[in-house]
């Protein structure tokens, strides 16, 4: 059964868990919400039992545009992680710093072009300061899935994804532990397939090496 909309993803759950009782049924909504959380923001630490890293796929990279006002601007409400930052009319990317750094090196850096940029809370920030058009690319979240939004990019694309980590939320729900770490084991390995699928498409062709202004 292909998994693409709300619908078939209730009734592979149903027949994987073969129940299909008003209680067992009345919690699928529950398990897909859970799914969804899962997939999207991943789960737990790296070592825990229950730790799955997020999905993040090109059917989650987007672009899109930001106007910063004294160099700060509001991310996409649907933004998980940004991926590239780059100045209109520019070619070369601005560099992550973590906040600590960024105010560090602001306070000794002149006005002009941006080199680097943070976040804080939604917002970017950028150093130097600067009012400016940015394009960026950056992983988004879609609307859930849910009985009046059947459908939508990510189930298309990650349907299977969807069942392993719904039925590990059903097969917990039932306390059948080893059934449900074995579904989601298999989620686990086909996030982490995803990924590198997307990494390896990413990384398609030579390095290159670009200077930037020293840090102090």
């Amino acid at each position: 059964m292909s998994i693409i909309d709300y619908d078939t993803l209730v009734a592979a759950v149903k027949v994987w868990a073969a129940r299909s009782d008003s209680t067992f049924s009345g919690q699928i909504p529950t398990f897909i919400a859970l799914a969804e959380d899962r997939i999207y923001n991943g789960a737990g630490k790296m070592g825990d039992p229950i730790y799955s890293a997020p999905l993040r796929s090109a059917t989650m990279e987007v672009a899109g545009t930001m106007t910063t006002v004294d160099g700060v601007g509001a991310l996409p409400a649907e933004a998980l992680e940004l991926r590239k930052l780059v100045i209109a009319g520019q070619l070369t990317g601005i560099e992550y710093m973590t906040p600590e750094r960024l105010s560090l090196w602001s306070s000794n850096a002149v006005s002009g072009t941006p080199f680097y940029y943070t976040t804080r809370g939604r917002d970017v920030v950028l150093a130097p300061t600067s009012s400016a058009t940015l394009n960026l690319t950056y992983y988004r979240q879609y609307d859930p899935i849910t009985v009046s939004n059947k459908t939508g990019p990510m189930i298309i694309a990650h349907g299977l994804i969807y069942l392993e980590c719904a039925l590990y939320e059903a097969f917990a729900f039932m306390q059948e532990t080893e059934i449900a770490m074995a579904h989601l084991a298999r989620a686990r390995g086909m996030i982490d397939g995803a990924n590198r699928t997307a990494t390896a498409v990413r990384n398609t062709g030579p390095m290159r090496i670009r200077q930037r202004t020293p840090l102090p």
